[in-house]
């Protein structure tokens, strides 16, 4: 469960970094 949160915190990352760039 814990490694699903991780997965969507990094892929909501990565949205913000290519809204970004």
């Amino acid at each position: 469960m814990q490694m699903l949160s991780f997965s969507y915190y990094i892929i909501d990352n990565c949205k913000i970094l290519l809204v970004f760039s």
